[in-house]
Parts: structure tokens; sequence; C-alpha cells
């Protein structure tokens, strides 16, 4: 057991002091679920810096409110020096990006995030008690049930309109487009208004893009939740899942050994339990989720073991065998559901193998992005850029993290994240160790760590739930103008779900003086971990805050879990201030020795807020809302001053991200397209250049810079030897940047069949060929080559 930084914590008298404690937990926790509830992909892009600056203030307010009370001293363990040692890997990768090169924009964002990520975690751990475990995971079963359900809507109903909307955009822009009675002034008007909104909506307009678009939204009926991947939303019911399926074993099956009957076996519980249970399992069998689906039965695997273990019963033995097939016959019958209406494909089993050999594409570039920076890793945010250095001809997707939590840890943060993650994972295994061995001396299941109702009172969950819904929905008003209808509606279905469940444990209680409590077994939460992990272990995931802050917060409670084992097995917990050394010393100095690492904490979290703010949320919101802007007025055809100003303004709002000057150069390039006036070219080669500057690791930017004198080495009338040059300098950069990219093969075959290279623009062109090949046998439709450029790849090599 690790030596623990803590005095026994007082029983709290004051009522005044017993609610502030209630409700800086229930602030912590909003915080966290806050995130569950918002795009956790878009945290490279800073979409959820809002929260990531407003987590560090709350934190400075915490910790000083902590110093005013002086109720315990910060607690820091082993687990918490293996958190924050894999956190700071990431964020000293980060440095390492800001200070040489790379995506400094996305290294500084990840910086924040991660540091959010161990404060949170570290605020957690200061508010998961063994009187509050319990409620913590109520919070997180409701909430998750109520994801649930908002899961099953989606395909329902959500996919259906917006194929609707789609349909009717796309046929009132084919109607204006091709009819010959509108005036050519209003035509031209209401085109630029239909493609503004076609922007507005992400609809690509035209090309491969916009086919895979309309097939994705077409084929696709995957529950997304409120995130961008149905991956992240099965993350959180493969959790759910095990944490259900294991408070519904503790409720159904005997938790001492010997025993007939538990407290709580009452019907009402276990029809609200079963029903919170099938919601999810459906939701999860929508995800067609393959890697949640095997790291849910790892999970209950896990869970079925470590529960006889505990038990040690015959009895529970012989009630598990008819749970088991009842189980077993309700999800084949919920599959059939699915399959009957649709949801649910048999391709997803039959292409088991197709997603595996992905994955091992995936895995090997991945690996080979690690080997070229084995220390430090690539930096949070810029693995993509290194992945496509690597990537394999057929491999299907540009990703951005290599959909493997260890591979992921160790290509972005290097040995040194991953000396962290292994310490991590090494805690968790001791705690599950603990809670195994010390079955003989403490045999009972339920390790809710006792009822004290002074520390956190059952209304805690709905405070919970209104300080989170309150968080984004006043997010959502003041970044974007529009209410979040969607997570209110989402919380008040927990809220709903939280009240049945209150309903039956109190109709199920034998006391009614005692509070009643979600008998959740210390077991589940372990065994949720291994689901996680397995599922993790073939998905995206462990550096999206809301992914890494569920488990990290699962950890916490495990580790409250395995201390109260530690302590019934007989063991003492060592305390840091016993009452011999606080009599050595006069009563203010020990207040003083308490209050020391809260007000250090405080003021670290204070100036980390501040750090965030001015570095990355203000320069972040105020370019995206200035590039949106030169967007829409590019779009809808106002003057190029116009344009140029906001795109302009955007680059100096955030001086480390090179978004603006990809525009800039687009917009100018297009304008020479236009005009013919080498002004407007010049401009569009200088924005380039800087946009290189900033990210000189980017292929796409090495791209763009090529492909614009590429552009103007076409169009010229008379060979242009400056730009045919520059054409190939820039093309072969961007080419050994992302060598198996069929388009820029072509491209650059192209440009040497210009210069006037004819063998080597005769290879590439075959290269080209083979590679556009490749990715049709594989069905990649967004990377085929053009039908035009495709027949001068044939004519270049020969065929």
């Amino acid at each position: 057991m690790s030596k623990a930084y803590s005095s026994r914590q007082p029983q709290i008298a004051d009522p005044l002091l017993q609610g502030a404690t209630g409700r800086s937990a229930a602030i912590v926790w909003g915080l966290l679920l806050a995130r569950w509830m918002s795009p956790t992909e878009g945290t490279v892009e800073g979409d959820t810096l809002w929260l990531t600056s407003l987590t560090l203030a709350a934190a400075a307010g915490f910790c000083w409110w902590k110093s005013r009370v002086a109720l315990e001293r910060l607690r820091f363990e082993k687990l918490d020096i293996a958190v924050w040692f894999l956190c700071s890997g990431h964020i000293l990768s980060s440095l390492i990006v800001i200070l040489t090169e790379g995506n400094k924009r996305a290294a500084t964002n990840m910086l924040w995030e991660w540091l959010a990520v161990a404060v949170t975690f570290s605020l957690i751990r200061q508010t998961i008690t063994l009187q509050s475990r319990t409620r913590f995971l109520e919070t997180v079963l409701v909430i998750t049930t109520a994801l649930a359900c908002y899961g099953i809507w989606q395909p329902a109903f959500w996919y259906p309109a917006n194929i609707l909307e789609y349909d009717k955009v796309m046929a009132e822009l084919e109607s204006v487009e091709s009819s010959p009675d509108m005036p050519s002034q209003e035509r031209a008007k209401r085109q630029m208004e239909l493609r503004a909104e076609c922007v507005s909506l992400g609809i690509p307009l035209s090309g491969p893009a916009q086919q895979l678009f309309e097939r994705r939204l077409r084929d696709s009926r995957e529950p997304l939740g409120f995130f961008a991947l149905t991956n992240t939303l099965a993350s959180f019911m493969t959790v759910a899942v095990v944490l259900l399926a294991g408070t519904l074993l503790n409720v159904l099956l005997p938790s001492r050994a010997g025993s007939q009957s538990t407290e709580l076996n009452n019907r009402g519980l276990v029809c609200v339990l079963t029903t919170t249970l099938l919601l999810v399992v459906y939701c999860l069998v929508l995800t067609k989720s393959r890697s949640a689906w095997g790291g849910t039965l790892a999970g209950l695997g896990a869970l079925i073991c470590l529960f006889f273990i505990r038990t040690n019963s015959g009895t529970a033995f012989r009630k598990l065998i008819p749970i088991v097939a009842i189980g077993i016959v309700t999800i084949s019958l919920l599959a059939g559901v699915a399959i009957t209406t649709g949801a649910l494909d048999k391709e997803v089993l039959t292409e088991a193998s197709i997603s595996l050999s992905y994955r091992l594409e995936y895995w090997t570039s991945a690996w080979d992005v690690f080997l070229d920076h084995p220390l430090f890793g690539t930096g949070p945010g810029n693995f993509r850029d290194n992945y496509l250095r690597h990537k394999l001809p057929q491999s299907s997707e540009e990703i951005a993290d290599p959909h493997q939590f260890i591979l992921d840890v160790a290509a972005n943060a290097g040995l040194v994240g991953l000396a962290g993650l292994v310490a991590f994972l090494a805690c968790i295994g001791w705690y599950v160790w603990q809670l195994c061995r010390s079955c003989k001396k403490t045999p009972n299941v339920n390790a809710d760590g006792g009822n004290d109702s002074n520390c956190f009172q059952p209304a805690s969950i709905r405070t919970v739930i209104g300080a989170a819904a309150l968080l984004i929905v006043a997010g959502e008003w003041l970044f974007s103008g529009s209410l979040a209808f969607s997570v209110l509606t989402v919380c008040m279905v927990a809220l709903g779900i939280a009240g049945l469940i209150d309903v039956s444990l109190r109709r199920s209680s034998s006391s009614s003086i005692s509070p009643v409590e979600l008998p959740i077994p210390a077991v589940a939460v372990a065994a949720s971990l291994v689901a996680i992990f397995v599922h993790l272990s073939a998905a995206g995931g462990i550096a999206m805050p809301a992914v890494i802050g569920l488990t990290l917060a699962l950890s916490s409670v495990l580790s409250v879990d395995a201390k109260k084992e530690s302590m019934a097995g007989g063991k003492k917990e060592p305390q840091a201030a016993t009452s011999a050394a606080v009599a050595s010393v006069s009563a203010q100095d020990y207040q003083q020795s308490q209050n020391l690492p809260w007000l250090v904490a405080a003021l670290f979290s204070g100036l980390t807020a501040m750090g965030c703010t001015l570095t990355a949320f203000s320069p972040v919101i105020r370019t995206t809302s200035l590039l949106q802007l030169g967007d829409y007025d590019a779009i809808n055809g106002q003057p190029a001053r116009t344009v140029v100003s906001s795109y302009r303004s955007a680059a100096k709002a955030d001086t480390l991200t090179p978004e603006p000057y990809i525009h800039l150069s687009q917009f100018h390039l297009h304008q020479w397209q236009q005009t013919r006036d080498h002004t407007y070219f010049d401009q569009s080669i200088q924005a380039a250049e800087q946009a290189q500057a900033l990210s000189p690791n980017s292929p796409q930017i090495a791209h763009e810079l090529g492909y614009a004198w590429l552009v103007r080495a076409r169009e010229s009338s008379i060979q242009n030897e400056e730009a045919i040059a520059e054409a190939v300098t820039g093309l072969q950069k961007a080419l050994q940047m992302y060598p198996t990219n069929p388009l820029w093969t072509a491209e650059t075959s192209q440009a040497l069949a210009l210069a006037g290279t004819s063998d080597e623009a005769s290879r590439l062109a075959r290269r080209a060929l083979e590679l556009d090949e490749i990715n049709r046998a594989a069905g990649h439709v967004d990377r085929y080559l053009p039908d035009e450029l495709l027949s001068d790849m044939k004519r270049l090599a020969g065929k």
C-alpha cells in the first residue's frame, strides 16, 4: 500500500460546511460529465478549450476553498504519481514541438488539454471517498443510460431527418443551376446562398468527397451521442454494461458466502436495473463497434471471475447459470431486432477480418512513427503529419491516432509517456490484486464503503447533472448562439432514470433511516476498466479528454475500494500526521502545514487557467470566428478586400496556426485564376510560404504550395520555366512526406513531364496507376484518380 499524504478526514458537523462540500464535489463531477456531452474528438482544433480553461479556473477555486477549511491534506499517492507522469509525458512532448518545429497550435491546444486531464483527475481524487464513491458511480450510470437512449433515437429519427435536409438542399441547388427561366443575377445570388448553406452543414459540393459524404449519410446508422465517432460512444456503453451487470448480479446473487438472499433483492429494483441494462446493451449493439463488443465480453468475463473469487459461494454459481442463459437469449433477441429494423447488418460480422487487417496496417505504420521519435514522440496533435510518411498504400484512412492505446501513447509522447502508462496500468493491477487476495477476510462483494450521508446527499446526483447541463448549454449559447436542446433532453432523461432508481431503492430498503444506495460492487469497477482497455486496444480514444477522464475516474474509485479492503484486512492506513506529531507543534503551525499544499495548488491552477485562456482559448475562438466570416463572405461574393481583411485579422489573432494563411493562399489563387493578375498569384505563394513556416511538417501545406505553381505552369500561354521548377520542387517535397497519395503522385508526374524529365515522369505515372488500382480494389472511393487525370497517367506511362 502506498503512503497516503492525508490525515483522517473528520466528520462534517457544520451544515454550511456540509453543503459547501457537496456543492464543490458536484461542480468537479459536473466538469467531468460536461466532457461527455460535447465533441471530445475536436480537442486538437481547440473546440473544447473553453471547458479546459473553466476546469483549471474551477480547480483554483476548489483548492483555495480547501485551504480555508483545511479538512484534509492534498492526497498524492502512487496512482497520482503515475497519472501525472503519463500526462506530463504528453505535456513535455507538446513543449518540444512548440520550441522546435511542427504544428505549434495543435501542440499548444493539447498541452492544456492534457494538463486539464491531470488536474481533473486530482480533483476527482479529492472528492471521491468511501462515502461518495457510490453516488459518483450512480451518476455515471444514469448519464450513460440517458446517452444510450439518445443513441437509440438517432438512427430512428436523426439520420432520416438529415437525409431529408440534404436531399432538399441538393435538389434546390440542382434546380437553380439548371433553371433556364431564372435571371442570371438572381440565379448567381441563390447559388451562393445554397452553397453557403452546404458549407455551414459540412457538405462537400463536388468530386469524390461528395460521393463519400453521401454514401456515409445514406448507409450509416450508427449512433454517435454527442461525439463525432461512434467508437467514442461505444466506450461509455461498454463501461455502463459492465457496471450495470455487476450491480444486477450483486442484487440477484448472495453477497456473502452461505446467505440465501440480499437486502435489496426486490422486483422493482431488478426491473429498473434490467431495463437500463437492456437499453445500454441495445445502444452498444447499434454502434457496430466490434472492439467495444470484445471489450464488453472481456469485462463481463472478468466480472464473473472476480465475483466468484470474492464470494466463494456455490449457491451463487448455481444461480448464475440461468442468469447467463437469460442474458445470452436477451442479447440474441436484441441483435435480431436490430437486424430486422435494418440498424444492424451481417457485414458487421462478416467483415470483421477486413477491419482487423485495417488495424494491423495502422499499427504497422504507427510503429514506424514511434521508431522515428522514440524518446518524446511526435507531440500530441502532430501524429497525422508524421503518419502519412509511413502510411501503407492499401490503408483506408489518413488516421489521426493509431487506434491502439499503447501505440497512441508511445507515438505521441514517446518512452516518457509510455513509462507513465505502464505505471498507471501497474497501479490498476495492484488494486485488483488487493481485491482478490482480501476475499477470505472480507467476503462481501459490495464495497460501497459504508453509508455516511453526512458527506454527500442523494440530491447531489441532480446537482451534478444540472451543473453539467448548465455548463454545456451556456457554452453552446455563448459560442454558437444556439441552445443545446438535445443536451437538456438527455439530462432530463437522466434525472428521470435517477428518480426511478431512487424510488425502487427506497422500496427495497429494509431500513427507512439509513440512506439508500445502489449496491455497485468493487469488482464491477475493476471489470469495467478491463473492458475499456480491451476496447481501446483496437480503437482510438485514449487521448480524448472524455474517454481518458472516464478511465481515470474509474481508477480513482477502484483505489478507494482497494484501500477499504486493505483496511478491512487489518492493515491500518499510514497517516501523515499522527496525534503525537500534532502535539509537538502549535495548532497554528499544523494548520499552515495543511493549508500550504492547497494554496500552492490553487496558485498553480489559477496561473495555468490564465495561460490557457491567453495562449489557446482566446486566440483560437477569435481566429475561428474570423475564418468562418471570411469563408462566408467569399462564398457570398463579397468584395475581395473584405474577405482578405477577415483572413488577415484571423492570422493576427492567432500567430501559431497556419489556417488563415492556407485560406488566404487558396483565395488569392482563385482570384488569379479569375483575373490573371500576377499580383494575386504572388500573394497566394507568399501566404502558402507563411503557412509552411508555421507547420513545416505538414504534407498538405507543402502540396498547396507546389500545386499553386503547377496551376501557374499549366495556365501560362508560354512555358514558364520558373513555375515548372517550383512546381516540381514543391510537389516532390510533398510526395516525400506522403509517398502513397495517388493524386499527388500523378500531379508530380505531370510537373516532371512539363519540365522535360520524361523518364521520371513515366515512372511516377506508373506508380500513380498502381496506387489507383490498389484503392479501387479496396473500394476507397474518395481516393480514386479522376477520369481525366487517369487518362493522362496512362499516356505518360505509355499504356
